[in-house]
């Protein structure tokens, strides 16, 4: 990402797959956000250069206070400028009060984290900072998108014996356009997903598939897009 840092922006703004994706998503972050009775403080989780998060606040009408996250100082210094209070650090190594947030975004990046350890130290320290009922919003791959690397992961995985390498169902890696560094990431199972929350101390409010190689942002069957959730921290452990 510190390769990525000073272009992050401009490529998502180049790549009208993705800014269509981002701006459906975001919208329909802003909608559900504007429903809920208070929001005064939001935890955005990798938010990067903190443009997607700022967008969100902004069509949703609301005025809370952003704090921001992300383990890129390059990305943190940008969104800093745009006005964020950030934490450079991994989430689950953030020093955060319990209980005192209305609403957290992971967007775009949960599937980076390398293994199911640090995917629920991550879900685990949201959870302590979330007030009871509040709502964690993310997205992650589909393995099952018929669109996506997936089905090519599930072939690869069981062709060259992956999980006797220590590797997870759905790990791959991949080089961005015009990148020299290789990048990890994760596509995930409707089941594991649930069976992670469910683990953290969430309950999945809904589990939607949004296209993102075709109808982009629209919301579609189950092997045609990524997946995008509501969770909500239960009330009661």
């Amino acid at each position: 990402y510190s390769e990525q840092a000073e272009v992050y922006d401009q490529q998502d703004e180049k790549n009208i797959r993705r800014i269509t994706y981002i701006q459906k998503m975001n919208e329909k972050i802003a909608q559900d956000l504007a429903q809920t009775k208070k929001i005064d403080r939001l935890l955005a989780v990798a938010c990067g250069t903190g443009r997607r998060v700022l967008n969100i606040r902004e069509v949703s009408g609301l005025d809370y206070k952003i704090v921001g996250v992300d383990a890129n100082g390059q990305m943190c210094q940008k969104a800093e400028k745009r006005g964020l209070q950030m934490f450079n650090n991994q989430i689950s190594e953030v020093d955060l009060e319990e209980n005192t947030f209305d609403a957290a975004t992971f967007l775009y990046a949960f599937g980076h984290l390398p293994n199911e350890e640090q995917r629920k130290a991550a879900l685990k320290k949201i959870h302590y900072a979330l007030k009871p009922g509040a709502a964690l919003y993310f997205d992650v791959f589909n393995l099952h998108d018929q669109l996506e690397w997936g089905p090519q992961i599930l072939v690869n995985h069981q062709k060259q014996s992956l999980d006797q390498l220590g590797y997870q169902l759905g790990d791959t890696f991949y080089k961005r356009v015009e990148g020299k560094n290789l990048s990890f990431l994760h596509y995930f199972l409707k089941d594991e997903i649930e069976t992670l929350l469910a683990f953290c101390g969430f309950e999945c409010a809904w589990m939607k598939y949004l296209g993102y190689r075709q109808n982009c942002g629209e919301e579609v069957g189950p092997s045609e897009g990524s997946f995008f959730i509501k969770a909500l921290k239960r009330k009661t452990s």
